[in-house]
């Protein structure tokens, strides 16, 4: 009997950027196979592409060719309207920088991702309330960006990605850093480490979705939190599915 379809599947995938010289290719024939439940670290030294990956996977940038499937859906298939909607509710994206809005306080920042959809829910204050206890910032929702610090900022945007118990959970590689590097058992370590192996923490499933695919970039070596690390070298792959056996 053939197996299932993994959750996330990507096939031959390869990105190539112009340049004034010659073509820079960045991705070349990446395949990945990922089922929900998953907590990946991408590794890599700085400029193999790792980034890129997930820009592509977050459906932020087009791949040159290749395929991409998420829930036996092609999100670049999609028209651009509706391309944005998916991305707003099945895809947290935290990036390098915060990319917080400087007028929004801590908790409207949080909400950000409810505006494009028909208003914010009491529901939904109240889940942002909660995830920002949970990295233990209850007591500065009503701050602006620059009343707080940067790892204050930083564990803002995790949360805004954590909102709506999104599909994919996407992190870049100074977050993956920034976290390890807050003080030992402050609760955004705890909460990173947690969504690492967050399927062993039924606590924390009310805050990252249980059928959430998470993948972290990383630089090599510093994803000891993670229960699977995928290594990429010069844009080439180690190619293959990723099986639950494997390191």
């Amino acid at each position: 009997m053939n197996a299932p379809p993994a959750d996330l599947r990507v096939s031959q995938l390869t990105k190539t950027f112009s340049t004034a010289v010659d073509p820079l290719q960045i991705l070349r024939g990446v395949d990945l196979s990922l089922d929900r439940g998953s907590a990946v670290a991408v590794t890599g030294p700085s400029g193999s592409g790792k980034s890129t990956l997930l820009y592509i996977l977050g459906t932020l940038e087009q791949p040159t060719s290749g395929q991409v499937q998420i829930l036996g859906e092609d999100p670049f298939s999609l028209p651009s309207n509706q391309l944005a909607d998916y991305r707003n509710q099945s895809v947290g994206f935290i990036f390098q920088d915060h990319h917080l809005l400087p007028q929004c306080t801590v908790l409207e920042n949080v909400l950000l991702p409810t505006l494009p959809g028909s208003g914010t829910t009491p529901e939904q204050i109240q889940h942002a309330r909660e995830l920002l206890d949970r990295v233990g910032l209850s007591g500065r929702i009503e701050h602006r960006p620059a009343q707080i610090s940067g790892g204050e900022r930083q564990r803002v945007a995790v949360c805004r990605a954590m909102l709506n118990r999104q599909q994919l959970l996407l992190a870049a590689a100074a977050t993956g850093n920034r976290a390890r590097n807050w003080q030992p058992g402050f609760p955004v370590n705890s909460c990173f480490r947690t969504v690492c192996a967050w399927s062993r923490k039924s606590d924390f499933q009310s805050f990252v979705s249980p059928q959430s695919i998470v993948l972290l970039a990383d630089q090599p070596g510093r994803s000891a939190g993670c229960r699977r690390r995928r290594a990429r070298h010069c844009g080439s792959p180690h190619r293959g599915r990723l099986g639950p056996g494997e390191p």
